[in-house]
């Protein structure tokens, strides 16, 4: 609803403090706010228009007319067409510097207006941005979204999409709870769906869909997977071993702890004619919800499906919390490491087919290398690669740790174990974790002599790939260039075979 008065939707004016200090006054003495929390809903009305030319936005604000506001990417200035205000009932353009819209002290409807050139966006093609297949648009709300630049439990964002018929929409938001209590299911479905944004920080990113595509569920019993796919000259005929490499990439994710530790998440498909590998492209987002979006290439022969972990590894960034970038080694490392487990033990793989890929992989990475530590590439490696070598000498660390807890504990904890405490305590999708900090956390958690600090200093700071090759050995794993073939008497064999193994029940509450 959008408010007659004009209270601040910026803390700096009229705040989270102000708020609070309400809040605290209203349960001393009883009032409404006792039993529920106050917000501001600002509310923002998207259209889609003709042909996808285009993308039209009215913010409405609840509270006092905010001085600015801000776009999550610098992208996003070259697109914006006709920002506006209404004022003593006159059009007025608002001025827009960078990723900032100046605006001035009030509206005549508390509202600003403007519009997204969709056509420029779409013709970079590129999963972040935008990218046009068949008749649907995947859309980066940072290229759009002109928002306050603080959002909180007490500050939030409506948004409500107006489609013409036949389009749909699909995105990593809760609905609207006041939307889903006054709308009947038809009617639902005519109004075109209505989102709580759910306070992200500015610059957290997430992809949605919109137009026409396909959609299903995965199957979980924890948490529901919805998969939108579009149409594209890339796609496969046949959807079955896609549902199906989908589905054992999210039950290996979810061998693991047992589950996910979130209630929803989506996945979107853009079929694409490139690549050599199923996945030509990916990346998880979490503004508003877990996301991921795939580049998939249908034109892959099934064999590869059948080889690639990619998938897995992506569903596997769902457990963990968010980690800064500077630290991509550590969430890289952890899905590089459980890639191939989680689909050994959701049974799509054996466990020796799961080492070999292992094995197979980790030489790769070895031979990967580029100057620096491994803190030096993992910060230079989307202009300069070196991906590899940083995912593989982080998952290195990982198993070193893993066998490290298990041997000291006789197999009573593990990885798996530590890492479920952390995102027990610690999982806010909202706040990203420095991995030195978690590298402390995970040894708290863990008691004893510190395992993850010292791999930390040794390894992430230090130049070389781990040397793992004696850990190697006393788990049966043969080296690179020998016949794959496990050793069974090896004195960590017990171990290894553990590792592979699923929990009986799930780690997180």
């Amino acid at each position: 609803m959008v408010a007659n008065g004009h209270p601040s939707s910026q803390p700096s004016r009229w705040g989270i403090n102000s708020l609070r200090l309400y809040l605290l006054i209203a349960c001393l003495l009883g009032g409404p706010a006792a039993s529920a929390s106050i917000q501001q809903i600002h509310d923002y009305t998207v259209r889609l228009n003709d042909g996808f030319s285009s993308l039209s936005v009215s913010a409405c604000f609840d509270g006092p007319f905010p001085d600015s506001l801000f776009a999550g990417s610098s992208q996003a200035r070259p697109l914006l067409r006709n920002a506006h205000i209404r004022q003593s009932g006159e059009r007025r353009r608002v001025e827009v510097s960078g990723s900032q819209m100046r605006l001035p002290d009030r509206a005549d409807d508390d509202c600003v207006h403007y519009q997204v050139d969709l056509g420029k966006a779409a013709r970079a093609r590129s999963i972040g941005i935008a990218a046009r297949t068949g008749d649907a648009l995947v859309l980066s709300p940072q290229i759009w979204l002109w928002r306050p630049r603080s959002l909180n439990p007490y500050i939030d964002i409506r948004l409500h999409f107006e489609r013409e018929e036949g389009m749909d929409i699909q995105g990593p938001w809760q609905a609207d709870p006041d939307w889903l209590d006054a709308s009947s299911e038809s009617e639902a479905e005519d109004q075109g769906p209505v989102f709580r944004l759910g306070y992200p920080p500015l610059g957290w990113d997430s992809d949605f869909i919109m137009g026409r595509f396909e959609r299903f569920q995965l199957d979980s019993e924890q948490t529901r997977v919805t998969v939108a796919k579009a149409d594209g000259p890339g796609e496969r005929a046949d959807m079955t071993l896609t549902r199906q490499w989908l589905q054992a990439g999210l039950e290996a994710a979810e061998s693991i702890f047992g589950q996910l530790p979130s209630e929803r998440g989506q996945v979107i498909i853009v079929p694409l004619d490139s690549g050599d590998r199923p996945v030509a492209r990916g990346r998880v987002s979490r503004a508003g919800g877990l996301s991921m979006s795939l580049g998939m290439n249908g034109h892959q022969p099934e064999s590869d499906y059948q080889a690639d972990g990619l998938i897995a590894h992506e569903f596997i960034h769902w457990l963990h919390p968010p980690v800064a970038s500077d630290h991509r080694w550590l969430p890289e490392g952890l899905a590089t490491y459980y890639q191939y487990i989680g689909l050994a033990r959701a049974g799509h793989l054996s466990p020796a087919e799961a080492w070999q890929r292992f094995m197979e992989d980790m030489d790769d990475g070895i031979w990967d290398r580029r100057p620096g530590t491994v803190l030096d590439i993992a910060r230079r490696m989307n202009r300069e690669g070196g991906a590899d070598y940083v995912y593989w000498a982080s998952a290195a660390m990982m198993l070193i740790a893993d066998v490290e807890l298990r041997r000291r504990s006789d197999k009573q904890q593990s990885l798996d174990h530590i890492l479920a405490q952390w995102v027990d305590c610690c999982f806010d999708q909202r706040r990203s974790a420095d991995g030195r900090d978690v590298m402390d956390r995970l040894d708290e958690l863990a008691g004893g002599e510190p395992i993850f600090r010292p791999l930390y200093d040794d390894h992430v700071l230090s130049v070389g790939f781990p040397d793992i090759e004696q850990l190697l050995e006393s788990l049966g794993l043969p080296q690179a260039g020998e016949t794959f073939e496990l050793n069974e008497e090896a004195p960590l064999a017990p171990i290894r075979r553990a590792i592979m193994q699923p929990h009986e029940e799930p780690l997180l509450p």
